[in-house]
């Protein structure tokens, strides 16, 4: 079972289903973040010898890890990963994130006051 892990930064604010704002600050974060997830993503895979590494079926799970202890919605969080998720889908590592294809595993929060990130691990679904 293959598994390839992604880190990228905190999801931007404004992709969080709650943000409010003009169209265009979200569509310029959203159009950032795939493209960073993409590139990411593929890199991974390069440096793992995994070029053919393609998924039928996966498992998403995410591990955010924050600068500060303040509350903060994990749901949202997840939310605003949605164009990392759509990123690696045009990375080719899986076909598709609908239902049929993805599903989402763990989803954690810690302390890193050093290093704030979200790391994407994709498992191979059998």
């Amino acid at each position: 079972m293959n598994t390839i892990t992604i880190t990228l930064p905190l999801p931007d604010g404004s992709t969080s289903g709650h943000a409010k704002g003009h169209w265009r600050g979200k569509a310029q974060a959203t159009k950032r973040m795939r493209h960073e997830a993409n590139i990411r993503t593929r890199f991974a895979v390069f440096e793992g010898n995994a070029s053919e590494w393609q998924a039928k079926r996966a498992k998403v799970s995410l591990a955010f890890y924050l600068a500060t202890n303040r509350r903060r919605d994990v749901l949202n969080l997840a939310n605003g990963c949605k164009p990392y998720i759509d990123g690696i889908v045009d990375a080719g590592i899986i076909p598709d994130d609908d239902w049929k294809v993805l599903s989402v595993g763990a989803i954690t929060c810690e302390l890193d006051r050093d290093n704030p990130r979200v790391d994407i691990t994709i498992t191979e679904a059998a």
